[in-house]
């Protein structure tokens, strides 16, 4: 897993690293380190490169802090992130629809998009694309461009997974490579490599998984996100770079089927983008730039909501959706 870690190292001055449960372990020692090192820089290895913090003193008290406009830097399973007001789509959701408690995200999943916020549910792609930036995989440097791949953004979807739950239930997924026995699963996870017209359903293959065809009729088709992206029930077509997220069930006679089913376009580095933005995020990456790719959700016409921002400056800065023609 590329972004995330249970134990988030905090590295001090000097090379000196620590995990956060071995600092809250024991609160004496931790004020020992945080107060030797008050006036030296941190950095929360919660991502590739780390993002910035310092620490405070509050009342005789030493604390982690995080630096002004950096909370949204951190991975997004690190205690210390928190969504920019200004640039995460995240800021449309109550606290009914994203709860975190004990390390846990708890979201509120609907098969129907929320209509006006706050919202009170996620749809199922915005629950992809939450489990997406969850895993780090919205993130975008020069090093992990050269490492991910389709096994490693599998397995980092596969590792995360118990740490998020829809409806008060665990995702229990399935990811082809990551995950090998599809028994007792709840959600399927991967890339869209086929889509068929059947007699009854349509059938629908992910990739790295030649055993099983997952079957989704024509209703399920129409009142999701399918429609939208691969063409009518009647004339499905595969076309650009697609992930899939369902709910798994299985019939009497061993066919697997899916329901409430979200999807989420990616560019060639399995970034998360709409059509229109990938040659902005194509130009990002051959630029070498390291930067987070921004979501809406399901805010999808807040035109607030950034491309990406770049953290390779000394003050992070934001690219915009370029203009349509």
């Amino acid at each position: 897993m590329f972004y995330t870690n249970d134990k988030v190292p905090i590295r001090f001055g000097g090379g000196i690293e620590v995990s956060r449960p071995w600092l809250a372990a024991d609160e004496h020692r931790a004020q020992r380190i945080l107060r030797k090192h008050h006036s030296e820089s941190v950095l929360c290895l919660c991502t590739p490169h780390g993002v910035p913090m310092h620490v405070v003193c509050r009342d005789g008290k030493f604390f982690l802090a995080t630096n002004p406009g950096r909370a949204s830097h951190h991975a997004l399973s690190c205690p210390a992130y928190q969504p920019d007001e200004d640039t995460s789509g995240l800021r449309h959701y109550s606290g009914e629809a994203l709860a975190r408690s004990r390390g846990l995200y708890k979201l509120q999943v609907r098969h129907h998009p929320p209509t006006e916020p706050p919202f009170a549910h996620f749809s199922v792609s915005a629950a992809l694309q939450f489990i997406w930036e969850f895993a780090g995989l919205n993130v975008c440097t020069p090093k992990t461009v050269v490492h991910r791949s389709f096994l490693a953004v599998s397995r980092s979807l596969a590792e995360i997974s118990h740490k998020v739950r829809f409806n008060n239930r665990g995702l229990r997924l399935y990811v082809p490579t990551a995950v090998s026995d599809i028994d007792g699963c709840r959600y399927a996870i991967g890339q869209i490599s086929k889509v068929f017209h059947g007699a009854f359903a349509n059938g629908i293959r992910i990739a790295a998984d030649r055993e099983h065809t997952f079957w989704v009729d024509e209703k399920q088709w129409n009142a999701s996100a399918l429609g939208v992206h691969l063409g009518t029930y009647e004339e499905p077509a595969r076309h650009q770079t697609i992930w899939l997220m369902g709910k798994l069930w299985q019939s009497p006679n061993g066919n697997w089927k899916l329901f409430d089913v979200g999807l989420l376009p990616v560019n060639d580095q399995l970034l998360p983008a709409l059509p229109q933005a990938i040659p902005a995020l194509d130009q990002l990456v051959q630029s070498k730039r390291r930067f987070v790719v921004c979501q809406r959700y399901d805010a999808i016409n807040d035109d607030t909501v950034p491309l990406a921002i770049l953290i390779d400056r000394p003050a992070p800065q934001v690219v915009s959706y370029p203009l349509s023609s």
